[in-house]
């Protein structure tokens, strides 16, 4: 075995707001892969604020390290760079062909009832408007850049927010779309009958949430144990607890500043995930094993064979899933969870 990758990506969104919950009416995440170790991540939502008040800070946890701080000598705070995110939202109704622009600024959709697809749910609405979302990072994370953005790359994952400059007000739902290319993912195994293989692990938002909120609880904890080991009298353990103390205070700006310890209130109502394997002469699809609330969608897999649906992806496999509240009309405001552990098979040339 020769791996390239540790690390296994989970590579869907937490999209949530700190201050009053939110139903996602519908979302859609289209992975496909450029490589055996490299995709691209195309997000659609639709959010609903289902508070009582406006809503104009969206927080945001990806499963990868896009973030890097450089320390400039002449400033008092690192120079932060945040890589492999595209904001496309102006690009929606190409990316999606249900989608149809009702007025300059909003987008609507008729779904079928995942449930009864003879009938068809009430049409999905929202504000659409590309120039909506500014990046940034709060305060304290800017000020602890490099211990916060350490603790990133150690736990592998980013937190960002999404200032809106037209808030979303009660009732009211925007739509948004994303985009990430990702570069390394997954794990390599060099020699297996079928010749080289990458294994990669998909999971669901509320996977994402608790994957990291235990990676900082432990971290936490770690460094809490480590302080007792030290003696403040010796100057070498000193300067040790210094260092543990400004992990600590890292990872409590993250805890607090993005909600980490609050109660997830997110309810993702319909969710939609297509996996594109790509050139099917450069990699295949060995196997996928789906664990949880997810459920592959009737035709799937199919051959991409719509040049409008299918643009860019004409002759290659593509497999559908869904999952969501709205499956399970007796439990709503329930996300229990998925993953989707699947192994891609590709050419000789791909590992020498």
């Amino acid at each position: 075995m020769s791996p390239m990758q540790e690390e296994r990506p989970i590579v869907c969104i937490e999209v949530y707001s700190t201050d009053q919950p939110i139903q996602i009416l519908y979302e859609s995440e289209n992975l496909r892969f450029l490589s055996p170790l490299s995709f691209r991540g195309r997000y659609i939502l639709l959010v609903r604020n289902a508070g009582f008040r406006p809503i104009d800070l969206l927080s945001v946890l990806y499963p990868r390290r896009l973030f890097s701080a450089t320390k400039v000598a002449s400033k008092p705070q690192a120079k932060i760079k945040f890589r492999g995110f595209t904001n496309i939202t102006e690009r929606l109704p190409e990316y999606h062909n249900a989608l149809r622009i009702a007025s300059p600024n909003q987008l609507e959709m008729e779904l079928p009832d995942p449930n009864n697809p003879l009938c068809n749910l009430p049409f999905l609405r929202g504000y659409w408007d590309h120039s909506n979302i500014a990046y940034e990072l709060p305060p304290r994370i800017r000020e602890k850049a490099q211990r916060c953005l350490w603790a990133y790359n150690k736990h592998h994952f980013s937190a960002w927010n999404f200032r809106l400059s037209e808030p979303i007000k009660p009732g009211d739902a925007h739509w948004f779309q994303w985009q990430f290319v990702v570069e390394d993912a997954g794990g390599l195994l060099d020699k297996t009958i079928y010749g080289p293989a990458v294994f990669h692990e998909i999971a669901s938002p509320i996977d994402v949430r608790r994957t990291v909120v235990e990676n900082i609880q432990n971290a936490l904890q770690d460094v809490h144990k480590k302080k007792q080991e030290f003696d403040v009298r010796t100057e070498g353990d000193v300067d040790n607890l210094a260092i543990l103390g400004e992990h600590e205070e890292a990872f409590k700006a993250i805890v607090q500043d993005f909600g980490l310890a609050q109660e997830r209130r997110v309810d993702i109502q319909y969710y939609e995930l297509t996996v594109e394997t790509g050139n099917p002469q450069e990699q295949f699809l060995m196997y996928m094993l789906p664990q949880g609330d997810i459920r592959l969608r009737s035709g799937s897999p199919r051959i991409g064979s719509n040049k409008k649906l299918d643009a860019g992806r004409l002759g290659e496999p593509v497999y559908e899933w869904k999952s969501g509240s709205i499956l399970e009309p007796a439990h709503p405001w329930r996300n229990t969870g998925f993953t989707l552990r699947m192994g891609l098979g590709c050419t000789k040339a791909f590992v020498g």
